[in-house]
């Protein structure tokens, strides 16, 4: 849970997540849960869903695009 993400100072490093190669992937397991923005990383990156769930409280899911991560190079 991430309570204090900022648009356009702060990025997610994503490295760490083996087939998580871009925002589409990201995108595909994001959805909006009230005000927070609730992104299902281990679904994301073609694991068990539920297993590395990251939320971002207050963050508007129209908002998150590519500059918002780090993707393994």
């Amino acid at each position: 849970m991430i309570g204090d993400f900022e648009n356009g100072k702060d990025a997610i490093d994503l490295p760490g997540f083996a087939g998580i190669d871009g925002i589409d992937e990201v995108r595909a397991q994001a959805r909006q849960v009230g005000a927070d923005t609730v992104i299902d990383l281990g679904a994301a990156a073609g694991g068990a869903a539920g297993a590395d769930v990251l939320t971002l409280v207050g963050f508007d899911l129209a908002r998150l695009d590519a500059a918002d991560f780090l993707f393994a190079a």
